[in-house]
């Protein structure tokens, strides 16, 4: 039966928060866990363990989140210069703030961003580069200067000198990423001053590794 289950999945897939990696990992283990359960499916040593220490979650729970939370979740966070990959737990605020902690149950809040002067964009995903696979399900807060926003239009106005700094951050897929940016884009635009620009930029929105923060 043992050689028949196969090997785990390899233990380097799990060694790495890297979004690529986070493919790789979640496709070996379902395809590992629908190989186990079809070989083992009448076997009550599986169904017991199956069965065993299960923990049930409060219904009052379930669903509700304080209404000033527009959002929250786990994305990959990009860490400054060579950094590597780290999950954060995410909170978007409806007042404009965008904070992330450790984990989610941490209360230890490790930073906050505020979007009034931030634009969010998503990582295209039409080509095949290095890049996309390094960054794919991948979006980008890019915060400028406020005076960048006072000044009158021209293709100046945006420029690299005006970039406070950018944060990069995956999803687990693109769905919950496209979420990401669309509930972003909702907040940002609500606080942007009369006449601003809306917060969602459909491009790549910079170079992905420069003043990352």
């Amino acid at each position: 039966m043992v050689s028949k289950i196969g090997k785990l999945p390899d233990k380097a897939l799990f060694n790495t928060f890297a979004p690529s990696k986070s493919d790789q990992r979640k496709v070996a283990l379902e395809l590992y866990l629908q190989n186990v359960k079809n070989l083992c499916r009448d076997s009550p040593d599986l169904q017991e363990f199956l069965s065993t220490d299960l923990v049930e979650r409060d219904r009052g729970d379930i669903g509700l989140k304080p209404p000033s939370i527009v959002k929250e979740g786990y994305l990959f966070k990009k860490g400054k210069n060579f950094g590597g990959w780290k999950t954060r737990w995410f909170v978007l605020h409806e007042r404009g703030v965008l904070e992330y902690y450790e984990s989610q149950k941490d209360k230890a809040l490790l930073r906050s961003i505020k979007l009034k002067y931030t634009f969010v964009s998503r990582q295209s995903t039409s080509t095949s580069s290095s890049i996309d696979t390094e960054y794919r399900h991948a979006f980008i807060l890019t915060e400028f200067e406020k005076e960048a926003f006072r000044g009158p239009p021209g293709p100046d106005q945006f420029s690299e000198a005006k970039v406070l700094g950018r944060h990069v951050l995956c999803a687990e897929n693109d769905e919950e990423r496209d979420d990401w940016v669309r509930c972003l884009g909702g907040v940002i635009g609500r606080l942007r001053p009369v006449g601003g620009n809306q917060g969602v930029s459909l491009g790549v929105g910079g170079r992905m590794g420069s003043n990352l923060s």
